[in-house]
Formats: C-alpha cells, structure tokens, sequence
C-alpha cells in the first residue's frame, strides 16, 4: 500500500496515472468525517431508493472526505490472476482568507477511525488540500481583482513578525547585493514551509518592498534573489504567483484532467 500526501503527490503522479490507465478496473473507498450527522434524515428500512439516496446525499453536504483509498486492478495472463496496486490519499479542505469550510465530525466516526489506525495528525498535516469549483472561481476573482490581503489572514500577528525580523536580515545583504546574489532564509523554510499562507504573503511582502528582487520557494529552501529589470520582467511574464497559489490549494484537482 502506497500512502500520498501533499509532499509526495506531484512525484507519484505520473505511477499513479499509469497504474490507472493499465487497470482492468479500479475501486475506491472514502472515509468521512462523519455518516449521517442530521438525525432528521436518518435512513429507514422503509426508504424507497431515491428516498434513500436524497437522506444520503443530504447528510453528505455536511461532512467531508478525509481519506480516499485508489486500487487499481491489472490482470496478468500467465498467472491468469489479478494483481492489485493500492494507493491511500489523504485530503483535506483547502484553507486561505475566503475560503470558508465549515464541516462535521461525528464522535462515532472518528472512533471508528481510531480503532482502525487512521492518522490524524497526517491529515492536518500531510493533508493534500482541495476546493470545490465554485470556491475555485470565486478565489480567482479575488485575486485578479487584488482583494485579498494580508490583514484578512489567520496568521497576520505571525506574519507581520516574521516579515519585520527577516527584513532586517534582507537590508543588510542587500544594499551591498549585486544581480545574481541570492540570500537564503532558512527559518521562513523550516517553520513555515508547509503554510501556504504565510508562504504566499512573503513572496508579495518582500518582491514589493526590495526593487529588482524574485523570491523562490521549494522543499528544500526559502530565497531572496537579486535581478535585473529585464530579468524581473521575464519572470513576471512567465511565473504567476496566484496561478501557483492556485496549484497548491486545488491539490489533487490539478492533477485530474489525464
């Protein structure tokens, strides 16, 4: 069994599209946060089948999918048996200023989950995120439209500090920086890699305050470049912040067109 998260999910793509296309048959299973958290649809015995899907699905707008389990199923003629290839997800909702996800846990549920040596602290932190279309559009809009800033988000105390105390570092490399220095800031790598907001916020704070400057961010470091006006011209053309932003908050839907 294959785990995916956040961290390993763009490498194994590419395996996992290909296991896809060489399936005879796939199954897939969800784990949810809670099964039927609205006591007033409760399924009955009695229910006709639409009537039962209706309570179903009425129920399922309030919870959500922590954990999709993905087997894909080739069949290999010599041994004339099946081999199967099991790939576990871990999802989450995608989390930044507007984006408001409001969801239920039921205590039996997440009993059950227990029992069964589901992860949690995985989840909120390994997590692969993900939004609806409509939050998709929504979100777009607001960016092209610049109407989300750092005051509107969670961590703008912490963001605030951190941006203040790196700055200092930034201005002393900096007046003495020539195009092509860079300047490395491993605590914005250590403690807030994971944070995509936070993340995102830095890379405008700093680009706007330092002239001439490109930040990047992968897994392994935070950094400040210094370039030139033709170089930062190419770069904005070619790399757009929001549509990267976008990427990583749309997780797993990014990679669902194949």
């Amino acid at each position: 069994m294959c785990e995916v998260n956040k961290e390993n999910f763009g490498i194994l793509y590419q395996d996992i599209k290909q296991s896809i296309k060489n399936a005879k048959f796939v199954s897939i299973d969800l784990e949810f946060s809670a099964l039927y958290p609205l006591k007033s649809h409760m399924p009955s015995l009695f229910d006709e089948a639409s009537e039962r899907y209706l309570k179903i699905r009425r129920n399922l707008e309030h919870v959500i999918p922590v954990q999709v389990g993905l087997t894909t199923f080739s069949f290999n003629p010599d041994s004339g048996s099946y081999l199967g290839t099991v790939y576990n997800f871990f999802i989450i909702p995608a989390s930044f200023p507007t984006l408001q996800n409001v969801f239920c846990f039921q205590s039996e549920t997440l009993e059950f989950l227990r029992f069964h040596g589901f992860d949690f602290n995985r989840l909120i932190y390994k997590g692969i995120p993900y939004m609806n279309t409509t939050q998709e559009n929504e979100l777009r809009k607001k960016l092209q439209n610049n109407e989300i800033s750092e005051v509107m988000s969670n961590f703008k105390s912490e963001l605030q500090n951190v941006f203040e105390e790196e700055c200092e570092a930034i201005n002393k490399w900096y007046g003495n920086a020539k195009e092509g220095d860079y300047i490395s800031l491993d605590k914005i790598h250590d403690k807030y890699k994971s944070n995509i907001d936070i993340i995102y916020f830095l890379h405008k704070g700093f680009r706007a305050k330092f002239k001439n400057t490109w930040t990047r961010a992968n897994n392994y470091e935070f950094i400040l470049k210094k370039v030139s006006s033709e170089e930062l011209k190419l770069l904005k053309k070619e790399k757009n912040l929001e549509e990267e932003l976008l990427d990583e908050l749309l997780g797993s839907q990014k990679y669902s067109g194949y």
